[in-house]
């Protein structure tokens, strides 16, 4: 008899429960904008529940579900980009609003068949597919999955769902945290850079008034403060301080900093007179500290001296831990939660693998141990609404001394993205050896900002690198956010130059719906919907665009894309959208070139014409078809290039304005996604482009003449869901 006959039930949520989870997931906002990932998930979840999980494989999905005759998963890679999308949102959608749901489905890595958990099973590792369940849930043979309803479809579910809070409140509801676009795009676009504010000294520490007007940097372990103003840039105020510092925080209401030093003390500014108005005495060395923020509580991360707590009013002393070697402290917007990071193995932890702590603020008690991580006491941060943490794991991945049990396939600097609801650990990846010791959330929560040489903004959920700033030589690791925003402040400690970036606004007039791809070319070949990669083929680099970067080429590398990163969806009914600048325009030069077959014909090809207009040929070598653009271009000025397609018709506009379109009578529209995509050049590097190409976009549908006008006068690109 197995495990699931002697205990119908242990860990096993029931079929109710599946359908009533898959519900909820469906209505939620991770899927909102994705009718892809919304049937993907419907369907595996369906079949699986009908006992068909083990026919689930590629074939079958790229076939009945995406309807692609003759699907071939060796050419073909949409259903495991699909796949992999979901997976991506179902992480977001347990990390936030599913952080308390009870029922935890999950799309195991290499596999179509969902598994179910209940949460006290944990990360779903420990949960039943579809066939373990039927078999746990038959009554007298007849199995109890048979009253699911054979036509459930994603786009008829509507059911009213009211979402539980998380077990550890958000300091912010998500719903309000102000939404981000890109972190450098108005500063790397052409004519513009970072603004640079000398500080004179190297910083160790950013903080932020609560309200937005002030920001304070401080020397790394040395005696200086600078008070610079958030929205002129100006710099205020400079004082002095007694003693070196090491590690710092700020009060609640901003009007008191809290500074330790290795001087076994801490000191507290008045931040209005700017001065030190009393030290308290700490007794050992502080490495770092953390403040409640009602300012009744210091925490101290002490080293060998372990971690402390310090009453502010009384200077009443209590030691919470005696393990060796925590070394950095942070706090949830609320003040509930203090999490320390150890090194020397901390509670429970070992070489390489030192242990991560979670403590009740009001009670002081511990709520909460990480243990077994490729750890080696790296700075935490914490999420805007305070339901994520990052754990930076340091070299424990890369050091020969550790035994590397645990970590991600490619080398390089560890994190951990932990779910603090429930201390799950949602993804563990790393990021290159250069990347400095110090990463942290953007204010909407949706990207993490490394530092290093260079700069880099990543997507978590996706796992995607949306932005690469090149900052020089010189690495910078300490960030802070101006509230609202607008700004973001990077400092080194090895840097006396204080860098300013003013980040992108998304506009919401822009349309993203069925956007399936978008390259930026802000210092990376990554999809920002989290699709696939582009690869240089060749000399592609990144210069300053028309938006953040853009791709430059000079002749002698093209980019190029297959399936799933080139609108890998697509079928009749698409869009392709990019903005083109011409460094000089001698000759035929080939824009984009949509391959077909193997033997080198191509679908359609946009370039620019020897006698200098913009053009779209369409068709096989045989049949050709061109549109011309009616106007001249010219080197040095940007155009917006779209080419529609509306099931058989084929459009062409230049900044945003129609130049024809040909009906393709007779001709198989052949969907989208078949075929080498080649930007910059022809089939061997012919009639090569020299030029920019900023803001490459694939719609799963064909836009309207208004939206064409719209995207071709925009000037952002919202980031997009899907």
């Amino acid at each position: 008899m197995t495990n699931a006959e002697q205990h119908p039930t242990a860990n096993v949520p029931s079929l109710e429960a599946i359908e009533a989870q898959l519900a909820r997931i469906l209505e939620s906002q991770a899927l909102s904008s994705s009718d892809r990932s919304k049937t993907f998930l419907a369907f595996v979840v369906k079949e699986s529940l009908l006992g068909k999980g083990t026919e689930l494989k590629e074939l079958v999905i790229g076939t009945e579900l995406f309807g692609q005759s003759g699907f071939d998963p060796k050419t073909n890679s949409s259903v495991r980009s699909a796949a992999n999308r979901l997976r991506a949102k179902l992480a977001t959608y347990y990390a936030g609003q599913g952080c308390s749901d009870d029922v935890v489905i999950t799309l195991p890595e290499g596999a179509y068949v969902p598994r179910f958990s209940l949460k006290e099973s944990g990360n779903g590792s420990n949960g039943v597919s579809a066939n373990e369940l039927a078999t746990a849930r038959t009554i007298h043979g007849v199995p109890r999955w048979i009253g699911f309803t054979l036509g459930m479809v994603v786009l008829a579910i509507v059911i009213g769902v009211q979402f539980k809070n998380c077990r550890v409140s958000a300091s912010k509801p998500i719903s309000q945290l102000p939404e981000i676009g890109r972190l450098f795009a108005e500063s790397t676009s052409e004519g513009q850079a970072p603004t640079r504010v000398d500080l004179g000294y190297k910083v160790g520490w950013l903080l932020l008034q609560p309200g937005g007007k002030m920001l304070y940097a401080i020397e790394s372990f040395g005696r200086s403060v600078t008070e610079l103003g958030v929205d002129d840039l100006r710099i205020k105020r400079r004082f002095h301080l007694p003693h070196p510092a090491r590690g710092a925080a700020i009060g609640g209401d901003g009007k008191r900093l809290y500074i330790g030093s290795p001087d076994a003390l801490v000191m507290v500014v008045d931040t209005s007179r700017g001065s030190v108005e009393r030290l308290i005495p700490t007794g050992r060395p502080v490495f770092d500290l953390a403040v409640t923020p009602d300012e009744k509580k210091l925490f101290l991360a002490m080293a060998s001296g372990g971690l402390i707590r310090i009453m502010t009013a009384s200077g009443e002393t209590a030691t919470l831990s005696e393990f060796a070697c925590p070394l950095y402290v942070a706090m949830d917007g609320e003040g509930k939660r203090l999490f320390v990071s150890y090194e020397c193995g901390g509670p429970g932890g070992r070489a390489g693998h030192d242990a991560f702590e979670i403590y009740d603020t009001s009670s002081e008690r511990t709520v909460g141990v990480i243990q077994d991580l490729p750890m080696v006491g790296g700075r935490p941060s914490v999420s805007p609404d305070g339901k994520l943490l990052l754990l930076d794991g340091n070299d424990a991945c890369t050091n020969e001394a550790y035994d590397h049990a645990g970590c991600p396939g490619a080398p390089g600097r560890v994190f951990h993205l932990v779910r603090i609801s429930d201390l799950r650990v949602l993804k563990s990846f790393s990021r290159p050896r250069d990347t400095s010791n110090s990463a942290a959330f953007v204010p909407d929560g949706s990207r993490l900002i490394f530092g290093g040489t260079p700069l880099s903004v990543m997507d978590w959920a996706r796992q995607t690198v949306d932005e690469i700033a090149p900052i020089g030589n010189q690495s910078y690791s300490v960030f802070a956010f101006s509230p609202a925003g607008g700004r973001t402040f990077v400092a080194s400690g090895a840097a006396t130059e204080l860098l300013v970036f003013d980040m992108e606004k998304q506009e919401r007039e822009l349309t993203t719906e069925k956007l399936v791809n978008h390259y930026s070319g802000d210092g990376t070949f990554d999809d920002s919907v989290g699709v696939g990669a582009l690869k240089a083929a060749g000399t592609v680099q990144f210069a300053p665009g028309l938006i953040g970067q853009a791709f430059q080429f000079n002749g002698t590398g093209a980019l190029e894309g297959f399936g799933d990163a080139t609108c890998w969806p697509c079928e009749e009914n698409w869009t392709e959208s990019f903005f083109v600048k011409f460094d000089s325009i001698d000759g035929e030069m080939t824009l984009l070139d949509r391959g077909g077959a193997p033997d080198g014909h191509w679908r359609h090809r946009i370039f620019k014409t020897k006698d200098n207009h913009l053009a779209l040929q369409v068709g096989e070598p045989s049949d050709r078809h061109l549109i011309s653009g009616s106007a001249l271009v010219q080197a040095g000025r940007w155009y917006h290039v779209a080419v529609v397609a509306d099931s058989n018709r084929r459009s062409l506009c230049i900044e945003g304005v129609s130049q024809g379109y040909v009906d393709l009578p007779g001709l198989v529209a052949e969907p989208l996604n078949r075929g080498l995509v080649t930007f910059g050049a022809s089939h061997g590097m012919r009639t090569a482009f020299h030029g920019l190409l900023d803001e490459i976009a694939w719609y799963e549908r064909a836009l309207d003449a208004h939206e064409v006008m719209t995207l071709a006068h925009s000037q952002t690109l919202k980031r997009v869901e899907d």
